[in-house]
């Protein structure tokens, strides 16, 4: 379970980022992530370019998305094999502010 006290108002969205998923596995031989949503909209994972990954500070490039069985299969640029993957199982899948789907 993520927690969060939340950013502060009045801060600028591109210092803010908020938890959209946890990596939980891989799947395939190419080294997709299976990410657990954490969002009442996971089809929001299909419009966003690119996310960060646990506390890195750069983002990484979103190649593809497909939604499987209740969850988000993600490929990121750069992780080529299973292996690669593996290495951020219970990573965090975060998005800037800027990407959030705006509140009704």
């Amino acid at each position: 379970m993520i927690s969060s006290a939340g950013p502060e108002p009045d801060a600028p969205l591109e210092q803010v980022f908020l938890t959209i998923g946890i990596v939980i596995g891989t799947h395939g031989v190419t080294g997709e992530l299976k990410v657990r949503p954490v969002t009442d909209v996971p089809e929001q994972f299909e419009s966003l370019t690119s996310v960060y990954v646990g506390e890195e500070p750069r983002p990484r490039r979103v190649q593809n998305v497909r939604l499987h069985s209740g969850n988000v299969l993600l490929k990121l640029r750069g992780i080529t094999n299973p292996e690669e993957g593996a290495e951020l199982r219970g990573q965090s899948i975060r998005i800037s502010g800027r990407d959030a789907i705006p509140l009704e």
